[in-house]
């Protein structure tokens, strides 16, 4: 299954399981992404990795976040699911303000995570 296209928890009963147990997360996350700025302590020694952690795991919840749009959006809750791509495009904003290479690089990748939702086959109405 491609994680960038819509399903259904009918379809998929063990991924809808995985991202109601993760709601809490996702909830987390959303709010999160209300804040504008972020910034994140600079590691000069790369030996301790946390950069690197911070990276993996946002990475980990934009996939999560993802997978939930996508639920929503294919079982009809649009608007849930624009909430869930924005939070993505978010996360993929705090990675840019950062000032290393690595984590703006990674923002590049989080903003191609989302289904892009201008492209609304699934729903019946485009987004003009």
């Amino acid at each position: 299954m491609d994680f960038r296209q819509p399903w259904s928890g009918k379809d998929y009963p063990e991924l809808a399981a995985w991202v109601k147990e993760n709601q809490w997360l996702i909830d987390e996350l959303l709010s999160i992404s209300e804040f504008e700025n972020c910034r994140f302590p600079v590691y000069i020694d790369l030996s301790r990795s946390m950069s690197m952690q911070r990276i993996t795991m946002m990475r980990k919840w934009a996939f999560l976040l993802a997978r939930a749009a996508n639920n929503d959006a294919g079982e009809g809750r649009i608007d849930e699911a624009i909430i869930k791509w924005r939070c993505i495009t978010r996360m993929a904003s705090h990675l840019h303000q950062q000032p290393t290479a690595i984590e703006m690089i990674t923002g590049n990748g989080l903003g191609e995570i989302r289904y892009h939702p201008t492209d609304c086959r699934f729903c019946g109405r485009g987004f003009e």
